[in-house]
């Protein structure tokens, strides 16, 4: 286990920050990094040696690719509120409040949230 360090610990050795490193942990399945990865409980490790051959082999720009396929293209056409606005009232219990949501080109559906828009169910729609 002494080839496992922290987040903290490998922004140390490798100089990446401690927000780089968990960009790529979030998108570390789709990317092989994974398998140089092990949860204990909320606690997250990885093993340095093999952080730095996952990148040597082109790893980085894996993540990329993960995030353009489970995220979309940052390129693409986000909807437009003034031309695709559609509300919907929501009561919950006692509390009543409206959704703004919107599509874009592609059918993907996305919520306002405060001054983004976030995905919320991809294509097909």
């Amino acid at each position: 286990m002494s080839n496992y360090v922290g987040v903290k610990e490998l922004s140390n050795i490798t100089g990446f920050s401690e927000p780089s490193i968990r960009y790529h942990l979030v998108y570390r399945e789709e990317s092989g990094l994974d398998v140089h990865v092990k949860r204990i409980g909320r606690k997250i490790v990885i093993d340095k040696d093999g952080f730095i051959d996952w990148l040597e082999n082109g790893g980085g720009d894996k993540t990329a690719e993960a995030r353009i396929n489970r995220v979309g293209d940052p390129n693409k056409k986000h909807p437009n509120p003034k031309n695709d606005k559609h509300i919907i009232n929501i009561q919950n219990g006692s509390k009543d409040f409206d959704v703004l949501y919107g599509l874009d080109n592609y059918g993907n559906l996305y919520i306002k949230n405060g001054r983004k828009w976030d995905l919320l169910i991809e294509g097909g729609l």
